[in-house]
């Protein structure tokens, strides 16, 4: 048997000393932050589009001698409304907290929307004030600089199929469709539907939002693991992407007590905790398609609310 510390003071220093010869990985590693650090990341760059300029009639360019010379006016381009199916197109979720009111908001609030910089924001004010109010979501399509893609982004609903996302939200669930369920209430059965004890949702800063009824006596549990799903995903996540090769959106904790079912959207994060069952497969990827609804119904989105 062989004596490990004086096996150590026989091996030459300059094979243990070895610290250029680490990866660029785990340099990056050392490096990382301290994920339970207060620092508060920089505020994200606000998404300006640039709107497109509007065709100009060509002018008349001759004329038979003797003519008056009358340059064509300009027409309007021939509108296509899409109509919502299934539903009005007018938002009456209580849910919809974020959703920003293009009947009533200012240019200011408009140009919070994804998508809108301050100049669609205008236009859409002036289109407003000119035509009367939108009397549905799907009105948006009026304004010619507005096409289909950015539709989607600005409201996250498809101009062409006009459907709405809560039948979406809905039907996932297992629920009858009610636009004016609680947080509360859809929160307990998404977390039914994963097979989960309860949820916590939080911002993006960590602020607990709302909790199942089933964790309300742990708010400081609860804030907690809003606190740190929030941290996780910001520090951790160029790493994970260096493992898989993709985003990483969905973290599992089987060994926590209770395990722990983490993932994060574009604008909230979600905390399942392990209910009597294991989490499965099946119910991860069932959590994975009801954050990504449940991200849109609390997100900020252009609405219709009021006429």
């Amino acid at each position: 048997d062989l004596d490990l510390a004086q096996v150590v003071m026989a091996i030459p220093p300059e094979i243990i000393q070895g610290a250029k010869q680490k990866s660029k990985a785990y340099q990056e590693v050392e490096k990382m932050h301290d994920i339970f650090s207060t620092r508060k990341p920089a505020a994200p760059t606000p998404v300006v589009t640039e709107t497109k300029p509007a065709p100009v009639a060509e002018s008349v360019e001759s004329a038979t001698e003797g003519e008056d010379v009358i340059a064509a006016a300009p027409e309007r381009p021939m509108e296509r409304v899409y109509e919502p199916k299934g539903w009005s197109g007018i938002e009456d979720s209580l849910t919809a907290t974020n959703g920003v009111d293009i009947n009533t908001a200012g240019a200011t609030e408009l140009s919070t929307i994804p998508g809108v910089g301050p100049s669609r924001a205008l236009e859409i004010v002036g289109f407003r004030e000119e035509r009367g109010p939108f009397k549905h979501i799907f009105e948006l399509s009026r304004i010619p600089s507005i096409g289909s893609s950015l539709f989607k982004q600005m409201t996250g609903l498809s101009m062409t199929t006009g459907a709405s996302r809560h039948l979406v939200m809905a039907k996932l669930l297992r629920v009858e469709a009610n636009p004016r369920m609680s947080m509360a209430s859809i929160l307990e059965a998404a977390a039914t539907r994963v097979g989960a004890g309860g949820c916590v949702v939080s911002s993006t800063d960590g602020v607990t939002l709302a909790r199942t009824a089933s964790l309300a006596a742990m708010s400081e549990v609860t804030d907690n693991y809003a606190a740190v799903n929030a941290q996780l995903f910001r520090r951790t996540g160029k790493y994970l992407r260096n493992l898989t090769g993709t985003d990483v959106d969905c973290i599992l904790l089987p060994t926590a007590t209770p395990g722990l079912l983490l993932y994060a959207t574009d604008n909230f994060y979600f905390v399942f905790t392990e209910g009597e069952r294991r989490f499965n497969m099946r119910g991860i990827k069932t959590g994975h398609n009801i954050v990504s609804e449940l991200n849109w119904l609390f997100g900020k989105r252009a609405i219709v609310r009021t006429l």
